[in-house]
């Protein structure tokens, strides 16, 4: 359609330079050819017929020469069913997705924690502050007893307990945690078996200033950094239950 377009638009030019042509000769020149004209990838010749003096559209192909743009259109077509197909795969997927959440059977569970304790979001365990004083084997020996151990700390949350060890107070303010290196000196460890990072201690500790410093706790005049101390003193202690 749109070649047939642009050869009515081409005649019509054609014709209005013929009619100045014959205005100023005879009627008896009527050969006009006009070849090669570009239209898309084919050729559209005019010219005009010497017997009956009218205008003879010659539409070539359009397609014939144009290889590339041929696989190019195939390529594209191929793009677009699997396209199709992929969103129409989605599309299920989705009703899936929405049919099972609809469901009564699904439901989120809200974390519960036992009585006193509450929910650690980012490393999802329960966790309580314990005002009472006590030895560390005490504090260890209460936090089992509740279900769980001595709080360990990672990277994590170790921010977050200095700062929930700060907004407790009560006659022992220094917080005992669970990590020892009673198994061996010097090397220290959470009762979970991970090793403590340096970057956890205050400046200059662990000291062993006492030669029995063997358990560690968050000091108050550390700013709750960790510290060690001698096991056998009492203090606040948080336990937590994975």
């Amino acid at each position: 359609m749109m070649n047939l377009l642009i050869s009515l638009i081409l005649s019509h030019q054609l014709l209005t330079q013929v009619s100045n042509v014959n205005s100023q000769n005879t009627c008896k020149q009527t050969s006009v050819k006009l070849d090669d004209y570009p239209l898309a990838c084919g050729n559209v010749n005019l010219f005009f017929d010497d017997a009956f003096s009218r205008p003879v559209v010659q539409l070539d192909d359009p397609m014939k020469d144009c290889p590339e743009a041929n696989k190019s259109r195939a390529a594209a077509d191929e793009q677009y069913q699997a396209l199709s197909s992929r969103i129409a795969d989605l599309e299920k997927r989705i009703r899936d997705v929405g049919t099972s959440i609809a469901s009564p059977s699904f439901r989120i569970k809200k974390p519960t924690c036992p009585d006193g304790y509450q929910y650690y979001y980012q490393d999802h365990f329960c966790y309580k502050f314990h005002s009472a004083c006590k030895t560390w084997s005490e504090a260890r020996q209460t936090c089992r007893q509740e279900g769980g151990d001595l709080l360990w700390l990672k990277e994590t949350n170790f921010d977050f307990f200095r700062d929930v060890s700060r907004s407790h107070s009560g006659a022992c303010s220094n917080v005992w945690v669970g990590a020892t290196d009673v198994v061996s000196e010097g090397q220290w460890y959470w009762v979970n078996g991970d090793k403590v990072r340096c970057s956890f201690w205050q400046q200059d500790e662990p000291d062993n200033s006492q030669d029995n410093e063997n358990c560690a706790n968050l000091l108050t005049i550390f700013d709750y950094k960790l510290n060690d101390q001698p096991c056998q003193d009492k203090e606040s202690f948080i336990c937590q239950i994975v």
